[in-house]
């Protein structure tokens, strides 16, 4: 059982490291120029240089891959091309938002669930079963973006 755990984990850790580099490749070789864009589409090209050199964007492509990935486990998640800021300090901005309604979302789901799965319990072989069950998975079918549109239009009078 440990075995089938520690392989299951390494396992994952494989598949994050290929996702990452489809992605970072995808990113790389998709048209334009980052450094073109980031220095804007009129910049003079020694000012385009600078930066290639300065992102590091001059260095073959497995050498950014590693120093990316080496940032990444120092925390280090580099520059955002839109905003020029650091990634990590966009991430934590948006975190303090994120984890409160994470925890309210989870607090909310337990308040409703937790009863609704006592009263299916209780009510067994019932049509009240059935119907209950039938809420259950309906509910979970729904995708989140279009379950949170309509709980904004329902409940987001303003």
């Amino acid at each position: 059982m440990k075995r089938m755990i520690l392989r299951r984990i390494a396992l994952f850790f494989v598949a994050l490291l290929f996702i990452s580099a489809i992605v970072f490749l995808a990113l790389r070789v998709l048209p334009g120029d980052v450094a073109q864009v980031m220095a804007g589409l009129n910049a003079p090209d020694g000012k385009v240089e600078q930066l290639r050199r300065d992102l590091g964007l001059n260095k073959p492509l497995f050498i950014q891959y590693l120093e990316w990935i080496f940032g990444v486990f120092r925390g280090d998640f580099g520059i955002s091309m839109l905003t020029g800021r650091s990634v990590a300090s966009t991430i934590a901005m948006r975190a303090s938002i994120t984890f409160p309604l994470i925890f309210l979302g989870l607090l909310i789901a337990l308040a409703i669930g937790i009863p609704l799965g006592c009263l299916q319990v209780l009510h067994s072989g019932k049509s009240l079963q059935g119907f209950l069950r039938f809420c259950a998975i309906a509910g979970g079918s729904v995708p989140a973006l279009w379950g949170g549109m309509i709980l904004i239009m329902i409940f987001g009078r303003g």
